[in-house]
This record gives C-alpha cells, structure tokens and sequence, in this order.
C-alpha cells in the first residue's frame, strides 16, 4: 500500500512493513530467529525511521533513505544495548 515498504536483497532477506511502528518479522538466509522491524515514521519526502528487535527486545534504531531519483537506498542502524558498539552502521544499495 501507499503506507508501507516491501524490503528484499539479493541475499534473500526480506520483510514488508506499514508505517505503523508495529513489529513485522525480517526473514531470509542468516536472519537470526526472532528477528523484527518497525517503521516508526516518515521523516521526510525519502527517509524513514526505523527500529529493530529481536525477540522483543530493541536492538537497533535507524533509518532507511532512498535518493530523489529512486536510484540508491542507504540503511544506517546504530545498534543499543549495555555492550552494544555506538558507531552506526550504513549500508549503500544501487539500482542496477
């Protein structure tokens, strides 16, 4: 729909999700069980905030951003927790 992402690599990992800050599973080769997304919410016209979990728990806040002309998607997640390594993590795809 007009308010929801459907997210698949070319590793096989995929989820789709509404823009409703409810949890929906990511799955796909290598996924830890247990492993969740939510779209919080729309933070301008090409980004989104997200958060990741895993079996409840929050694990990661981040955001996923696609370039006006829809050609690249950059993931950024920085990872929380007592031992959790503050320095974000970002991830660039392009279309091909």
């Amino acid at each position: 729909g007009l308010n929801s992402v459907k997210y698949l690599n070319g590793q096989g990992v995929t989820y789709t999700a509404a823009l409703d800050n409810k949890p929906v599973p990511v799955t796909g080769p290598g996924v830890m069980a247990g492993s969740m997304i939510a779209l919080i919410r729309q933070l301008d016209d090409y980004t989104i905030a997200s958060t990741l979990s895993r079996n409840g728990v929050v694990t990661g806040n981040g955001t996923i951003t696609v370039s006006p002309d829809g050609k690249v998607m950059t993931t950024t997640v920085t990872n929380v927790g007592p031992n959790a390594n503050p320095i974000p993590s970002v991830r660039v795809w392009e279309k091909q």
